[in-house]
């Protein structure tokens, strides 16, 4: 199993409902790529780290299946929707 995850810093001024519209296309995303096993999304719920303001959780199969999701055009899609209103991404992947 592939674990897949992505803290996203926004840019300054990003507001409430831009960052909303954010975790509902990265949501969408589990309805429409079925190599992906299970999808989270979440807000910081703390100051523990304030330089992360959202995190995506994801599940996938194999290291391939997790390849051909970082290429799939719905998913490239759901990235130029987002990616204006994010200053910058931390992924993380591992497998267990």
């Amino acid at each position: 199993m592939i674990k897949h995850i992505v803290l996203v810093q926004f840019k300054e001024n990003v507001e409430k409902e831009v960052k909303d519209y954010t975790k509902e296309m990265l949501e969408s995303l589990k309805e429409k790529i079925d190599l992906i096993k299970h999808l989270e999304v979440g807000i910081r719920m703390d100051d523990a780290n304030k330089e992360y303001e959202m995190g995506l959780y994801t599940e996938f199969d194999t290291k391939e299946d997790l390849d051909n999701y970082e290429k799939d055009p719905k998913h490239l899609d759901v990235v130029d929707k987002i990616i204006g209103n994010i200053n910058k991404l931390l992924i993380f992947n591992y497998e267990i």
